[in-house]
């Protein structure tokens, strides 16, 4: 029974770390593009994609993209896409050496993640964005799951 056990989780960490690599390229990608696309151009492109809806006032998704190009356009962009490049740099590298069986990368992503959660908490608190709330719950499902991967191979090393 704890071989099938064992088994279930660790299947369960490597899906956790491909979840990790994609949303890693996912905000890299995200980040370069929001370094270099102008701001007036996400503005346009929010008005274009919500025409005829943000009338409605029930239409929340309408609205919450407006308000977030709005935001977009007046903030440091430039900075934000720096941020989302180099912190999805930092887990996919971190990743791509658990894959590799690195036991140097199961301390570091424990601790890049547990930072992450931690910030990801405080802007849950002031923007209550329910991406973000996933987000930190796939993170700290991955804190567990490296967490729990690397007591074993700890233990097997040893």
């Amino acid at each position: 029974m704890q071989d099938k056990n064992e088994k279930t989780i660790y299947e369960l960490f490597k899906l956790s770390i491909w979840i990790k690599i994609l949303g890693s390229l996912g905000e890299m990608v995200g980040g370069f593009a929001s370094a270099f696309i102008p701001s007036a151009f996400v503005l346009h492109a929010a008005l274009y994609f919500s025409q005829g809806t943000t009338d409605d006032a029930d239409d929340f998704i309408a609205h919450e993209l407006i308000r977030v190009a709005h935001s977009f356009s007046t903030s440091n962009h430039l900075l934000i896409g720096v941020y989302f490049f180099m912190r999805g740099l930092v887990q996919l590298l971190l990743a791509i050496a658990l894959l590799r069986n690195k036991i140097w990368a199961y301390p570091l992503l424990l601790l890049v993640l547990f930072f992450l959660v931690v910030t990801q908490i405080y802007a849950i608190y002031f923007s209550h964005s329910i991406i973000t709330v996933g987000i930190t719950i796939i993170d700290i499902v991955t804190i567990y799951l490296v967490g729990h991967e690397y007591a074993i191979v700890r233990k097997i090393r040893k």
